[in-house]
């Protein structure tokens, strides 16, 4: 949490900000400075199902190459019986599509399956590109609405000055 604080003083003051209800996200805003509103639905982490906690080695070791694989070239595949990147990608997509009458700025703290599917959302990639991205910790996605989401900036922690 001690980066988080670091980077407070360097985060533009938003107007709203919401945030997953994972412990970590919350903590995360917390550090920022951030007073927050939870969002349980639309910012959660990606429901991994059973793989829930597991590392992708342990995974694969126990289920199989062919799971893993799957998992990560379909987009509609679900092997650990959770939540497929596309059921992400659409959850995100409406909760974005919602703020659009907001005005002023808005920071979500999320994880990084939340913000690659803002990302895919923004710039309307297919969602192939979910498994293309990577979304470090810390970094900040800046996305912008006028006629339609526009991606601005990915920033990693370390560049956020």
């Amino acid at each position: 949490m001690q980066a988080a604080a670091a980077l407070a003083p360097h985060i533009r003051r938003p107007d709203r900000t919401w945030v997953s209800p994972a412990l970590r996200a919350r903590q995360t805003a917390q550090a920022l400075g951030l007073a927050a509103v939870t969002d349980e639905a639309a910012l959660r982490a990606c429901d991994c199902g059973r793989w829930t906690g597991r590392s992708l080695a342990d995974v694969h070791a126990q289920d199989g190459e062919a799971a893993v694989l799957s998992w990560l070239s379909d987009p509609a595949a679900a092997p650990h019986g959770g939540e497929a990147f596309l059921d992400v990608l659409e959850r995100v997509g409406t909760w974005l599509d919602s703020r659009t009458q907001d005005g002023g700025h808005t920071i979500a703290v999320s994880h990084p399956e939340v913000i690659k599917a803002a990302i895919i959302h923004a710039i309307q990639a297919l969602p192939a590109a979910f498994t293309r991205i990577d979304v470090g910790p810390l970094s900040r996605v800046v996305l912008a609405y006028n006629r339609g989401w526009r991606l601005r900036a990915v920033v990693p922690a370390t560049g956020m000055r």
